[in-house]
């Protein structure tokens, strides 16, 4: 699980506005810039409701250090529910939220690259998962 959820989260994190730069000359990404979990939080809520319970428990759960942990802790989250296929085709089809947080050669940008992420996580959907969600 912990190779899956890194693989997602790296695909997610592809031309990340603002991400790439601060990876690239090895700076910690400051409060109030770009992250996977800030786009999950603003606005997977509206454009998947399913999701919008964890994604309100993962932004007010304690104990957890940073966005990159709230992330982690919300795809577990999903995996548990078994909608983490059908968040991320709702995330990727918007393409307001695609223009505004991601670069036009990013990964999740790419209709086939995106397609098969979902597919590929559409399939898991009836996997039971028993994750711990408490970070």
């Amino acid at each position: 699980v912990h190779e899956l959820l890194a693989c997602v989260v790296a695909i997610l994190e592809h031309g990340l506005v603002g991400l790439s730069a601060a990876k690239r000359i090895g700076i910690p990404a400051q409060a109030g810039s770009p992250s996977v979990w800030r786009v999950v939080r603003q606005r997977l809520p509206a454009l998947h409701p399913p999701s919008a319970q964890s994604v309100a428990f993962v932004a007010v759960a304690p104990g957890l250090s940073g966005d990159g942990d709230r992330l982690l802790v919300w795809l577990r989250h999903a995996l548990n529910d078994g909608c983490l296929g059908e968040a991320l085709e709702a995330l990727i089809a918007d393409g307001r939220t695609m223009a505004q947080w991601y670069a036009p050669g990013a990964a999740v940008r790419d209709p086939e690259a995106g397609q098969t992420l979902v597919q590929l996580l559409a399939g898991m959907a009836h996997v039971r998962f028993r994750l711990s969600v408490t970070g």
